[in-house]
């Protein structure tokens, strides 16, 4: 067994270091023993002393033939923690009874719940490495123990305990630099995570010719993807790849109660003659669905908040996107066909990624919004709202295009 601290943490050996996807044991005897193990060696030193003498005292008992006093001085032991074998349990059957599975980010160890058949996941109990008070390595798991008084510590399985180890320690360590420098860090997926949101992109929207990458960013990476017109979608489809990146500040109680996500990729339709040529891109008449994504995507990071379906985003100054532009705001939608439906992609590591369409709005659309969110008896504002402008949900893709038949006028 390995233990770690703060006075013993080793340089960090990745600066980039991939989030794990770890396991609980199988058996509720391994696991509940594993813990309690891994308990009494981390003891102090009163303690160990004690549980010594009670040991010493059975054996002495034993030779001189008081049985019954020796069993009693070994069923002692296991009252001093009864408290905590019956917490250790109890997390076990929370855990497997609802398939949660713990990994390691570069946030911290998080565990996480698998809902929908393992199509979403849900971040249920989680610490920060700032929080984490020292790691015990062993042959086939690990333990952390942390400073968050509703579970304390956190055991998690893995095959191959070398990597597990060398990526734990780099990501305890690489935290604890960056706060201590107050660096921020780029949010960034790793290579497994943009090869599995970019097979996800090309499967439900379509395959994209190329990709419009962000040259410089010091907070997430936010590159589009350009999926061309074809003859079945005789239209673009642009869609962010990295804003996912980030974790957004979502509510528990959001989360817990209406699986409400915590990432996020937003995407655009445009008509099928929308100039996306670099030199045509130097006119602003032709980039503002583009800047309008970049911006959507910060939002979440820029107000500290989040994003869902229904939020709405609007220009500061009420001013339209372009000259000639009618639009100034827009609202979040699920992606066509279904605009009501939540689309994700469940990466393996177990985060969730959420995609949303932004439709834009007048001025006068958005505030009409915002007057139905003010009123007690309407239930959805943005469903009233897409009453209002007659949105045609059994011919979405349609209607859609037609907000851009400005541009004929």
């Amino acid at each position: 067994m390995k233990r770690f601290t703060l006075k013993n943490l080793p340089p960090s050996a990745q600066k980039d270091t991939e989030d794990i996807r770890l396991s609980f044991a199988n058996s509720r005897i391994t696991f509940v023993w594993c813990a309690f193990k891994d308990l009494l060696r981390n003891e102090s030193l009163t303690m160990k002393f004690l549980i010594a003498i009670i040991l010493l005292g059975g054996v002495v008992r034993f030779a001189s033939g008081l049985l019954e006093v020796a069993i009693l001085c070994i069923i002692l032991l296991p009252i001093f923690y009864v408290k905590d074998i019956w917490a250790i349990n109890k997390n076990y059957s929370k855990w497997h009874e609802n398939d949660v599975f713990p990994i390691l980010t570069a946030e911290g160890p998080q565990n996480i719940l698998p809902v929908y058949d393992g199509q979403r996941y849900i971040r249920v109990e989680w610490a920060s490495w700032e929080e984490v008070k020292d790691i015990s390595f062993y042959a086939k798991y690990l333990v952390i123990t942390t400073t968050e008084p509703s579970y304390g510590i956190m055991l998690m399985w893995a095959d191959d305990m070398e990597k597990v180890q060398q990526t734990a320690l780099s990501m305890w360590r690489n935290a604890l630099v960056a706060k201590n420098a107050k660096a921020q860090m780029p949010e960034l997926y790793s290579e497994q995570e943009i090869h599995e949101i970019s097979d996800f992109i090309e499967s439900v929207f379509g395959k994209y010719d190329y990709v419009f990458h962000e040259v410089a960013s010091t907070d997430i990476h936010v590159d589009i993807a350009i999926i061309p017109p074809t003859e079945e979608c005789n239209y673009y489809t642009l869609c962010t790849m990295g804003v996912g990146a980030h974790r957004m500040d979502t509510p528990d109680e959001l989360k817990y109660e209406s699986l409400l996500g915590e990432r996020a990729e937003l995407l655009i339709y445009l008509p099928a003659d929308w100039k996306l040529a670099e030199e045509d891109l130097k006119d602003e008449r032709n980039y503002w669905p583009i800047r309008l994504l970049k911006d959507f995507a910060r939002m979440p990071i820029n107000t500290e908040s989040w994003i869902a379906w229904g939020h709405s985003f609007s220009q500061e100054e009420k001013e339209p996107y372009a000259e000639g532009v009618p639009y100034s705001a827009a609202v979040l939608l699920s992606p066509q066909p279904d605009i009501d439906s939540i689309v994700s992609c469940p990466l393996t590591v177990g985060k969730s990624i959420d995609f949303f369409q932004i439709f834009p709005l007048t001025q006068e659309e958005l505030e009409y919004k915002m007057k139905c969110a003010e009123d007690e008896t309407c239930n959805s504002p943005t469903d009233s709202l897409l009453d209002h402008i007659h949105a045609d949900r059994e011919h979405w893709m349609d209607y859609a295009l037609s907000r851009f038949d400005y541009r004929k006028k």
